[in-house]
């Protein structure tokens, strides 16, 4: 059975290599970015993104010659924050998206785009999208499900958001790359995900764009292929580890003896007590002109 369209959002379209991948990102990236290009083609369908489709506004000329080849397939997109300077919408003409939509590659949909805010208040400039009798809304706000997507997070979560918009059948939302489905009477909130695994803490996840069926108003998820053991959680212990080596040689600068009043005795004193590497005494010393 063919879809009636193809759920995304959070794609990222970046130049540089997140510091947790191992692999050759940008290659993976582009792969999956023709995927669901195809999968929209194959079932003769759009697709709908919710926001974020480039990392950055200002978007290199090596990213949006690729992406003009690629993209063959009706999209629909709203502006995620990442993609207006400032996440202001009246700066929408320097964005790299609006590019894509002045070559004819892309719609933008009006109203649901990011703010700076972060705003429940969906702007009264929104259009829904209408697929047979169903009204589809995209819309690029944090929304979550079953937990905060950070301590002391105040935006509203899905089932909220589903019982205050009444009038849509399904909200398509993005900028929380944790995908879910949140269903209330008969209509439902679905939070795409994030297409590429950027963070270390994404170890596990397993990426995703949905098949959107609007007889029935129901998804599918059609899993994107990944590359297991590309994460690195390196950088993190590097970090970690650093930090006890400062945490160390501040308890031993407390502890060790008596601190004066003057800096340069303190550590000319903490280098007669402390065995320290020569180069490391000589960059001391040169930046305290000693």
């Amino acid at each position: 059975m063919k879809a009636d369209a193809i759920l995304c959002g959070d794609i990222h379209i970046r130049d540089k290599v997140p510091v947790a991948r191992t692999d050759d990102y940008l290659a993976a990236m582009w792969r999956k970015l023709t995927f669901i290009n195809q999968l929209a083609l194959d079932n003769d369908c759009p697709v709908m993104c919710s926001g974020d489709f480039f990392d950055h506004w200002k978007t290199a000329p090596e990213l949006l010659n690729p992406v003009l080849e690629i993209l063959t397939a009706k999209w629909l997109i709203v502006y995620g924050d990442h993609e207006l300077p400032n996440h202001s919408i009246k700066l929408k003409h320097k964005s790299g998206l609006t590019t894509l939509a002045k070559a004819g590659k892309v719609t933008i949909v009006r109203g649901g785009h990011g703010n700076s805010k972060g705003s429940n208040e969906l702007p009264k400039s929104v259009r829904p999208i209408v697929i047979g009798e169903r009204k589809l809304m995209l819309w690029h706000v944090l929304t979550w499900h079953k937990e905060l997507p950070y301590p002391g997070c105040e935006n509203s979560n899905a089932k909220s958001l589903l019982k205050k918009y009444k009038q849509y059948d399904c909200i398509i939302t993005g900028d929380n790359h944790k995908p879910f489905v949140v269903k209330h009477k008969g209509r439902m909130l679905v939070n795409v995900g994030s297409m590429m695994r950027n963070n270390a803490d994404q170890i596990n996840y397993k990426p995703a764009v949905w098949k959107y069926y609007a007889e029935t108003n129901t998804v599918e998820p059609v899993y994107l292929s990944i590359e297991e053991g590309v994460i690195s959680r390196k950088h993190i212990e590097v970090v970690n580890a650093r930090n006890e080596r400062i945490d160390a040689f501040i308890s031993k600068v407390k502890t060790d003896f008596k601190l004066t009043m003057d800096f340069k005795q303190n550590i000319v004193r903490f280098f007669g007590k402390n065995k320290t590497h020569k180069k490391v005494k000589k960059i001391i010393m040169k930046n305290m002109e000693v």
